[in-house]
């Protein structure tokens, strides 16, 4: 059974900050935040043996990230 959910808003932000460090070396640091939002999906029949007994549905849901990344660049 497939639940399909409603598509919603969702995006990433992000701010990138670079430190050159040597002549091909450099470090990195960025903070971000990322979000997406998924509607609820129609009910779905349960059935067993063609007989329905219920229905099932994906509820709303929305999710919230804030991360940073740290790292070193080489560039050749």
């Amino acid at each position: 059974m497939s639940l399909a959910p409603a598509d919603r808003f969702a995006g990433r932000l992000a701010l990138r900050f670079a430190y050159r460090l040597a002549r091909a070396w450099s470090v990195q640091a960025v903070p971000y935040v990322e979000w997406w939002n998924l509607g609820r999906s129609p009910a779905r029949p349960l059935t067993r043996g063609g007989a329905s007994f219920g229905s099932v549905f994906e509820p709303r849901s929305g999710t919230r990230v804030i991360g940073f990344e740290l790292g070193v660049v080489r560039r050749f």
